[in-house]
């Protein structure tokens, strides 16, 4: 690794995030921001992300201002990215950029802005135009990876990353009122588990007759059961909510409303997608359905009392980092041999270990 060390004094200049892959990585990038905000507290922060992921982002209390990058319309050309950076350069004194994204786009994108120092992975594309690299260990979780991003610091305790549970975020007003209309007819007395049934990825998507099944035991158990999901959702949740009587909210909610819901759920079921490190970053407990995947690549939920469900004796799996649309042995075992009893027994162990949790804590 290009290792240099850094002690930053400037009280004006900002320091500079940039994500701009998929929302879940976006999500974990988040706890790199929350690190550098208790380790620099007066430091000014920005994020640079996408359209899709900037409602969640600036949700983190972490962040001081949101840029949007359009790297698929608006942002697409190399004189439009100029055009960007420029934008930036004339606002604010960039210190340092971390680039956490590993894009020749986004290596592109961090020449373009002036930076008294530009941060990325060593297997980045382009990662010869970084002042430093930081090695990429696939071996690591997410957010470890990012973490290593304050190894450029000859003043910070790298102890402190470990510390870190969930991201300070803080919902509007209006967003919390909106999801409490939308859950307005569930009933106060019993505890929310959360179901998120998508994924980009077809073959990461668990059985909707599976998830059907799951929730109705859950239901039986005295819980409300709440779907979560895209638009391209909205017609499976609802038609698995409304045979069984659950309550789905797939389509009807922003990014900050869907975090509002999940944390105020007791647990979040989910394929490994988004929502995984939605409920990371606001520690609540999650069982993350691993078909294709694995946990190794890195994107295992992080909240306390977490789990996975996964057929550890499968032969070919994981066949994919992010998944395909069909199954290359045409028979997705890895997904099938994932049985709702199986994920619902996981489901009362954590809800066991949270309720003596809960019994052991202080009033």
């Amino acid at each position: 690794m290009n290792r240099t060390t850094q002690t930053l004094n400037k009280q004006n200049n900002y320091l500079l995030i940039l994500q701009t892959a998929f929302i879940g990585d976006v999500t974990l990038s988040l706890f790199f921001a929350e690190e550098l905000k208790q380790i620099f507290p007066d430091k000014k922060i920005i994020f640079v992300t996408t359209k899709i992921s900037a409602p969640i982002v600036k949700c983190a209390k972490a962040i001081d201002e949101v840029i949007v990058f359009d790297k698929r319309k608006s942002h697409k050309k190399i004189k439009d990215m100029k055009k960007l950076a420029d934008e930036i350069n004339e606002k604010f004194e960039i210190d340092i950029i971390f680039s956490l994204h590993r894009s020749m786009r986004s290596t592109l994108f961090t020449k373009f802005i002036n930076a008294k120092k530009r941060v990325g992975f060593n297997s980045a594309a382009f990662s010869f135009l970084y002042d430093t690299k930081i090695k990429y260990a696939k071996n690591l979780h997410e957010k470890d990876r990012n973490s290593a991003f304050l190894s450029i610091f000859n003043d910070v305790s790298h102890n402190k990353q470990n510390k870190i549970k969930n991201v300070e975020i803080t919902i509007s007003n209006q967003d919390i009122k909106t999801t409490e209309t939308l859950l307005e007819n569930l009933p106060t007395n019993k505890k929310n588990i959360t179901i998120a049934i998508g994924s980009v990825w077809n073959t990461k998507r668990w059985s909707a007759d599976y998830f059907k099944i799951l929730a109705e035991k859950l239901l039986e158990v005295n819980y409300n059961v709440i779907l979560i999901g895209s638009e391209a959702e909205r017609t499976e949740s609802e038609t698995i909510a409304n045979s069984i009587g659950a309550h789905s909210l797939a389509g009807k909610t922003t990014l900050p409303q869907t975090l509002q819901v999940i944390k105020n759920s007791v647990l979040l079921i989910t394929n490994d997608s988004a929502p995984t490190h939605f409920a990371s970053i606001l520690n609540v407990p999650t069982i993350t359905i691993f078909g294709p995947t694995s946990p190794i690549f890195g994107f295992a939920p992080l909240a306390d009392f977490s789990e996975v469900a996964e057929d550890k004796e499968l032969f070919c799996r994981p066949c994919s980092i992010h998944g395909e649309k069909k199954c290359p042995r045409k028979n997705h075992m890895c997904m099938n041999n994932i049985t709702p009893e199986f994920v619902y027994n996981l489901a009362m162990s954590i809800l066991e270990k949270c309720k003596k949790q809960e019994q052991i804590l202080p009033n």
